[in-house]
């Protein structure tokens, strides 16, 4: 006879509710058969549910396939936290899209090569796969520092990584407390890989799918990897190691490490206090650009020395708050920034000289403002140890750090009213603004035509329409 209903989780968020079959004798499949709803923001994605019943029809299925699938995805869920290279998707649900779009660009030898490292990573990611044999929808999950993207074709949320963790430990524990009925072979050997689960994972393993690294450079990061009773834990080097990963050479990856190991752990009690003054200011329901703007706004008026309208000094900002500002070559231009804020060192901003925005003294300024985000928002979320202004970095905490970057140099609905203020009536005059608002704010022609063209949409304050074209031509950097 069938049991009671068991729930892990929660329906709002993430959780998996359960119902044996009753079967208490057999094989492991025979005893862990059962019904299965897999919710995910309040949706039955495992599942159908019909309108106005509280209960959802499940996957009848034989579970301990889900145990052995948790067995081999385990250390991955935990460890790896970023695309196979070159993937970096807004969303897990777009990883295919990606693929492509680099089919369409790239030699096939490469396109497939590419696909074969995504379909390897769903492997571990996607909870779909755990049913072999059967069709489920895709519920993939990748860790992102102390959050999970938790994706389906539905929805895409960001939860705490410890919850979904611990909801996927409760579900296995139940699974291998019932496989446990059974006394075959494959019953035995998948509660024994259960219980091992949490073994410390070897270097190797921490270097490919904790930073993403080859061999070669495997072998140079290693000495700086930290161990705690035996186990590996993350920290800023490594973080630093995965974002700059296939970007910068083997010498110029080493200086960094340098750099970072040498940077002390600092007291930041002004930055601390400005953290819990904007902590939960954001809602799920906003997308990331509106999140950033939201932020800079709240923020804008409580840094130290800087009024609510006006230029922001972003360096004095930042030094006030407790943050360093230092300078490294990496050698490459297409990251601007390195940040480290962590537990062992920082908080610390590593500007690379040899950065395409970061050279220039309006794009050293918006690199900056793009930093402090992540210092005042990301350090107990998506990014708990360190940052790099790279193409490596996860794409929602970047979307939401360039428009605080954005919001807080050039105010939208300032550069919007002087833009209506002045009525505008030819190109030349359009461009003077914009040199006038970006020399007045601090701020490159394009970060203030940008602010002017997104502006007049989010603020419902339209321009007449030759302005709106001369400042899109605007909107382009100059060659």
């Amino acid at each position: 006879m069938a049991g009671e209903q068991l729930m892990f989780g929660n329906r709002e968020q993430f959780g998996l509710s359960l119902l044996w079959s009753g079967v208490e004798s057999g094989s492991a499949a025979e005893v862990t058969r059962g019904v299965v709803v897999l919710w995910v923001g309040g949706n039955p994605i495992w599942g159908s549910a019909e309108e106005g019943l509280a209960e959802a029809d499940g996957i009848e299925w034989t579970w301990v396939e889900l145990l052995e699938f948790l067995v081999e995805a385990w250390s991955h869920l935990e460890w790896e936290q970023a695309y196979p290279a070159p993937l970096n998707p807004l969303s897990p649900m777009d990883l295919e899209r990606e693929v492509e779009r680099i089919r369409a660009d790239e030699s096939p030898e490469y396109a497939d090569e590419v696909h074969e490292e995504m379909l390897s990573f769903l492997e571990v990611h996607d909870l779909a796969n755990a049913l072999q044999g059967a069709y489920a929808a895709p519920v993939r999950i990748l860790r992102q520092g102390n959050l999970s993207i938790v994706s389906t074709g539905q929805v895409d949320l960001l939860l705490p990584y410890s919850d979904v963790r611990r909801t996927l430990e409760e579900v296995g524990e139940e699974v291998a407390t019932r496989v446990a009925l059974s006394c075959d072979e494959r019953a035995r050997i998948s509660q024994e890989r259960w219980k091992a689960r949490d073994r410390a994972v070897d270097a190797t393993f921490v270097l490919r799918y904790g930073a993403g690294l080859d061999a070669s450079t495997s072998a140079l990061v290693e000495p700086y990897l930290k161990a705690c009773d035996g186990r590996y834990t993350e920290d800023e080097i490594l973080v630093a190691a995965r974002m700059t990963a296939g970007l910068v050479d083997d010498e110029n990856l080493r200086r960094l490490l340098d750099e970072i190991k040498k940077i002390e752990k600092r007291e930041t009690p002004s930055l601390d206090a400005l953290v819990s003054k904007v902590k939960g200011l954001t809602t799920r329901n906003m997308r990331a650009w509106e999140e950033g703007y939201a932020l800079a706004q709240a923020v804008r008026p409580l840094l130290p020395d800087t009024r609510a309208e006006g230029r922001v000094e972003i360096e004095q900002v930042l030094g006030e708050l407790g943050a360093l500002i230092l300078e490294v070559g990496l050698g490459v231009d297409d990251i601007d920034a390195v940040a480290v804020f962590g537990g062992n060192h920082g908080p610390a901003i590593l500007v690379n000289t040899d950065g395409h925005h970061a050279q220039g003294g309006m794009g050293r300024r918006a690199t900056l403002a793009h930093e402090l985000c992540h210092l005042v928002w990301d350090r107990e979320g998506a990014l708990p140890f360190a940052e790099a202004l790279s193409p490596r970095a996860p794409e929602l905490p970047e979307k939401r750090a360039r428009a605080f970057a954005a919001e807080l140099l050039m105010p939208q609905d300032e550069a919007v009213e002087r833009a209506r203020t002045r009525k505008l009536s030819s190109f030349e005059e359009c461009r003077k603004l914009v040199d006038e608002l970006g020399e007045e704010y601090g701020a490159s022609q394009e970060l203030v035509a940008w602010q002017l063209k997104n502006g007049q949409w989010h603020r419902g304050k339209a321009l007449p329409r030759m302005v709106e074209r001369w400042i899109e031509q605007l909107a382009s950097p100059r060659r």
